[in-house]
């Protein structure tokens, strides 16, 4: 699935209403910045700036997790 088949399977989920607003952020903050993890991480070495970069992602990945975004109430 390319980038434009998420977008609107993304979409059709905001529109079920399945996703809130905030998890919907997460997901497109996820998919504009995932690219650029990916190459740096099929890249065959590594400089300080790739390094920054997979640093940055892992920061922000671990804040997303620990903020429990995703969790759903248990009635769903």
């Amino acid at each position: 699935m390319d980038d434009r088949e998420m977008w609107w399977s993304l979409r059709r989920l905001i529109y079920k209403h399945t996703l809130t607003y905030s998890e919907t952020d997460v997901i497109r903050t996820w998919l504009h910045g995932f690219p650029k993890v990916l190459r740096v991480l099929q890249s065959k070495t590594w400089d300080s700036e790739s390094q920054a970069v997979i640093d940055a992602f892992e920061i922000w990945y671990n804040q997303w997790w620990e903020s429990g975004v995703f969790e759903r109430p248990k009635g769903r």
